[in-house]
């Protein structure tokens, strides 16, 4: 999962540096082409927060066999992620 979150967040990033000229005022991208652009970028971040949601809702409870400090480290390598 966590590769899979790290390459939607990579895909992305390449389509936000690939396309960031087309949303410019001077662009001569369509409307209609800003529209699919903007429409992948945000099915990808859609992508990745479900990813993080699922990595949140991954992370154990406090109890006899994890301990709280190691939680918290989970809790925060997550939290980086968003």
């Amino acid at each position: 999962m966590q590769c899979t979150q790290a390459g939607n967040i990579r895909t992305a990033a390449g389509l936000v540096r690939q396309h960031g000229r087309d949303f410019s005022p001077l662009s001569s991208c369509s409307e209609a082409e800003r529209d699919r652009i903007e429409a992948e970028v945000g099915g990808y971040l859609k992508a990745c927060a479900a990813n993080v949601a699922r990595l949140e809702g991954s992370v154990p409870a406090v109890n006899g066999a994890v301990n709280a400090t190691a939680v918290a480290h989970q809790h925060g390598v997550v939290r980086v992620m968003c």
